[in-house]
């Protein structure tokens, strides 16, 4: 597993932009489409982009076209490895912090809840549950209690990105 923090790569520290977010790449660039930006209470955006959109359509809302989430303070971007030096290029004014990740869908992160975490982090409810599947590890009733109510959490010793959106998603309020 890779540390969340660890692989953030920033390449600009002070943004200097003169456009908003969505309409630098759905506007300028094009081929882009930037789902929830405006929405108050909203708290990831998900990016959209497919080379082959023709100039005057919108990008088709699938999950194959999904190729990062940025958070709505525009602080972290998670982006997919074999997109990302494009990202950066198309999005560098805006002095996020990288997340190259391979898929969404992989376990592919841990994170120390110790860690300081960005305020947007910070509220997240982090269970290891790994005793649930390993026999070796001692049975916790207490955590199984929480896990059992419902409650979402992550666990801080694998999880995916989709896994932290889902998480995130389901805290929004608007």
């Amino acid at each position: 597993m890779k540390n969340f923090f660890d692989s953030m790569i920033k390449p600009v520290v002070n943004p200097n932009f003169s456009y908003s977010f969505s309409g630098k790449l759905e506007a300028i660039i094009g081929k882009y489409f930037v789902s929830g930006e405006g929405v108050p209470g909203k708290s990831i955006y998900t990016v959209y982009y497919n080379e082959n959109t023709p100039v005057d359509e919108c990008v088709e809302l699938i999950n194959e076209n999904i190729v990062a989430y940025i958070t709505s303070d525009y602080r972290f971007a998670f982006v997919l490895e074999e997109f990302l030096n494009k990202f950066i290029s198309d999005t560098a004014e805006y002095a996020l912090s990288y997340l190259p990740v391979k898929s969404f869908s992989e376990d592919e992160f841990c994170i120390s809840p110790t860690d300081r975490l960005p305020l947007q982090f910070q509220k997240i409810i982090f269970i290891n549950d790994d005793f649930l599947n390993d026999e070796k590890i001692e049975f916790d009733y207490e955590l199984f209690e929480i896990i059992d109510s419902g409650a979402k959490y992550l666990n801080p010793n694998h999880f995916s990105i989709n896994d932290l959106v889902s998480y995130l998603l389901s805290q929004d309020q608007y």
